[in-house]
């Protein structure tokens, strides 16, 4: 069986070697743009793996031809940033046929419908299957190119979900054969809502602005976060899981879904992350011209929306985006990407949304 990976960093030398380890036949491939890790790959014949994974897995191809990895897949898994759905989407359209899987890992706040529009393609329509996770199965870092360390391979508490939500247990059903603990999304309401980067990411970087502007040396987890910046955190979290209430589906408290993927011990929101395992070692930016203000703050803006669109009302994540326009000095709610108006989700009423996405 066909599977083309699209991307190639963290997550996708993970999924590459996840995916060929249980069998298929893997195609990976990703812009000119990024080339290091696809040349080595290419190489090399495959990935290697350490960690919660060892060893080494071959690839059938790895390069920068989309026609070669997409045509003919029977399913396409796109492992990448929020911001490459759209892109990547382009890239595969001249290459999609009926029956086609697509599996957006992550959604990263409603991927999946972002790629199948930029497919050309009703999101209720059955003949092409955009599906996508709740979240990267994976922590996972480059230790060079070719290679991947994974420190933790989730041990449950993520989902997928498919467009349309009816073709669901279709992708579950083959997802699973390699993301065992893998759960069946109720929409793709649940997979969005249970994205925890808005959530925690900007919280910490708006608490500790002088460490990262005097770049100085401190672990983003468990330096970043004290008791008062978990405070931050849970009042977000709450109007996260408000809104997954109102869209009908029930969304975890961010510590509790940590401690079933295998990332934390504790369930607070401060000691929960300060002293967690899964995320010992991993360094702040020593930068605020980062992902996690420009990418998650664009999803707080979304969730702000969708706050006005459902009645739910957000302060918190209001709160956080404020300051977070201060601190960059930009707007991000007159540069969000992400609304339910472009979306296209603001034409269906919160009954509809429910039955059919």
């Amino acid at each position: 069986m066909k599977v083309a990976v699209l991307g190639s960093g963290n997550g996708a030398h993970a999924a590459a070697f996840d995916f060929a380890r249980g069998g298929y036949d893997i195609y990976m491939c990703d812009f000119e743009m990024f080339p290091a890790g696809i040349k080595a790959i290419a190489q090399q014949g495959g990935v290697y793996a350490e960690g919660d994974m060892e060893g080494f897995q071959k690839v059938c191809y790895a390069g920068h031809d989309f026609e070669t990895a997409v045509k003919g897949a029977d399913v396409v898994l796109i492992v990448a940033t929020a911001n490459a759905a759209i892109p990547f989407a382009q890239a595969c359209k001249p290459y999609v046929h009926e029956g086609q899987m697509f599996i957006v890992c992550p959604g990263s706040s409603f991927g999946s419908v972002e790629f199948k529009t930029a497919l050309g393609y009703e999101l209720d329509d059955p003949s092409v299957i955009v599906a996508e996770t709740s979240t990267l199965p994976y922590a996972a870092r480059i230790v060079e190119p070719g290679r991947v360390r994974i420190p933790n391979r989730l041990k449950g508490g993520y989902w997928v979900a498919a467009l349309p939500k009816s073709e669901t247990k279709k992708v579950h059903d083959f997802i699973t054969t390699v993301y065992t603990k893998m759960g069946a999304g109720a929409s793709i309401f649940q997979t969005s809502l249970s994205n925890a980067n808005p959530v925690i990411h900007p919280a910490v970087m708006l608490s500790n602005l002088a460490r990262t502007e005097n770049q100085l040396p401190w672990m983003f987890y468990h330096d970043g976060i004290t008791k008062s910046v978990g405070r931050i955190i849970k009042a977000v979290d709450e109007e996260r899981i408000a809104l997954g209430a109102a869209c009908g589906v029930e969304i975890l408290r961010e510590p509790v879904c940590g401690m079933i993927q295998g990332y934390m011990y504790d369930e607070s929101y401060d000691i929960g992350y300060a002293k967690a395992p899964g995320f010992a070692g991993i360094l702040a930016p020593t930068t605020t011209d980062h992902r996690y203000f420009d990418e998650d703050c664009n999803g707080l803006c979304l969730w702000e929306d969708m706050g006005k669109f459902l009645g739910v009302p957000t302060p918190a994540i209001t709160t956080v985006i404020n300051m977070c326009n201060i601190v960059r000095d930009k707007d991000y709610r007159e540069i969000m990407t992400k609304s339910m108006n472009s979306l296209g989700l603001d034409k269906y009423t919160v009954q509809e949304l429910r039955e059919r996405i």
